[in-house]
């Protein structure tokens, strides 16, 4: 008989141990992302901007198409002075069908090459939290796993009991 890699209460250790650490770690980065984002400094050092869209174009192939939008937006360089700026970049099948001609939308420019721009997506919330929630969510699996493993290990709900060895009259008679 061979002896078994984990006991049931090292596993349940096991899975306690992990699951404190990932609630834990998950209200953190929960904690982190909500209120200190915004203390942080703009990553890349983009500056938010609103823009307008110009045009809106389609090109490339079936297989591979392409979705182009082109905005008007301000710069305002170091001196104060303003400069308006007109670039095309291509965007996501998603963002493009979002937009219209006119549409006033907010992107995030690089300073130091103004045409280099993004489109803010404010739908990125949950990719923004899900990382902590995710890690409370599976932390408190993996604290409830202990529980689950006994209540799936009852021995005597799980057990066949034969009625004819308890019983001799059940069954066939001859």
């Amino acid at each position: 008989m061979q002896t078994p890699l984990f006991y049931r209460s090292d596993l349940n250790n096991i899975a306690r141990i992990l699951g404190a650490l990932l609630v834990l770690f998950g209200g953190i980065a929960l904690i982190l992302q909500a209120y200190l984002v915004d203390l942080l400094p703009p990553q890349g050092g983009f500056i938010e901007a609103q823009a307008m869209v110009i045009t809106r174009e389609r090109t490339g192939t079936f297989q591979e198409p392409a979705f182009l939008v082109t905005v008007s937006y301000d710069v305002v360089d170091d001196a104060g002075n303003t400069e308006e700026f007109r670039s095309g970049q291509r965007i996501d099948f998603e963002q493009y069908f979002e937009l219209s001609e006119g549409d006033v939308v907010t992107i995030n420019y690089d300073p130091r090459d103004p045409y280099d721009w993004r489109i803010d997506d404010n739908d990125n919330q949950l990719s923004a939290y899900g990382l902590g929630a995710l890690m409370i969510l599976f932390g408190v699996l993996s604290l409830a796993f202990p529980a689950l493993i006994n209540w799936a290990s009852r021995r005597e709900d799980f057990e066949f009991t034969d009625g004819l060895e308890d019983n001799p009259s059940i069954g066939a008679e001859f």
